[in-house]
């Protein structure tokens, strides 16, 4: 059953959270200028909103709202869930802003505790005048949630789920506006090589995320016939596989 907005004890706490980061300029224009999703571009062009921090956490919490809604409907998640999990989208990936932003299949053990110091350091520069009980929460958000590689824990596989589609979200972006200057070899291999034995596994399990894509298959499927006639390099026969399955599925 749905848990009110009313009986969401936390809910305060998370609202708080949320208005002291979106009121913090500061922030957000140090987000707005590290960059995302360089190694595909080889030249200058138009780019995708998701090229910086800002943008990034803005569609990731898109997603969430997206993907969860119709979970939260469904019962599959309650609201205290649905609203960490739309915090977790926006706080994320603010241990870059410090670190640098690593791509998750290049990503060492040494960069994400980099990111997890310097999201710790940085909190009350993040959040102004944060109470110990904001404090409190959003830590246990960052951790639990957004860096937690447990995917026996439903709100940090979630999370996963989120991510997953948010990458794959912008690399039908970049496909469809086409801008000059992409390596698009690499953008669409490397994209549909990481997620496609992954997210095979996610649209038998949720099928919010399945809901979420189908507007988008005919693309997919252009995707994937582009990474087969131009022999994509890091994409392979299981790869495709993978992503004949899912076009099945959606």
């Amino acid at each position: 059953m749905e848990t009110s907005r009313e009986n969401t004890a936390e809910y305060p706490l998370l609202f708080s959270a949320i208005k002291k980061l979106a009121g913090n300029k500061e922030l957000l224009r140090r987000m707005d200028t590290v960059p995302r999703y360089e190694r595909y571009f080889t030249g200058p062009g138009e780019k995708i909103w998701d090229m910086d921090e800002r943008g990034h956490a803005i569609n990731t919490y898109k997603i969430v709202n997206g993907v969860g809604k119709d979970d939260l409907k469904a019962g599959r998640l309650n609201q205290d869930e649905f609203d960490r999990l739309r915090i977790a989208a926006l706080i994320h990936d603010l241990g870059e802003i410090e670190a640098g932003d690593v791509s998750y299949d290049e990503k060492k053990t040494t960069d994400e505790t980099a990111e997890k110091k310097f999201f710790e350091q940085k909190l009350t520069d993040y959040f102004p005048k944060i109470t110990d009980d904001e404090k409190r929460l959003v830590l246990e958000i960052y951790h639990n949630i957004t860096q937690n590689k447990d995917r026996t824990q439903k709100l940090a596989k979630y999370f996963n789920l989120i991510e997953r589609l948010g990458y794959l979200s912008n690399g039908i972006e970049v496909f469809l506006k086409k801008p000059e200057g992409v390596d698009w070899q690499w953008m669409v291999g490397n994209i549909l090589h990481n997620q496609g034995k992954h997210l095979v596994k996610y649209f038998e399990e949720f099928e919010s995320a399945k809901k979420y894509f189908a507007l988008h298959k005919q693309t997919l499927a252009d995707m994937l016939k582009f990474a087969q006639e131009t022999k994509t390099r890091d994409f392979t026969d299981e790869d495709v596989a993978d992503w004949e399955k899912i076009l099945e599925m959606i």
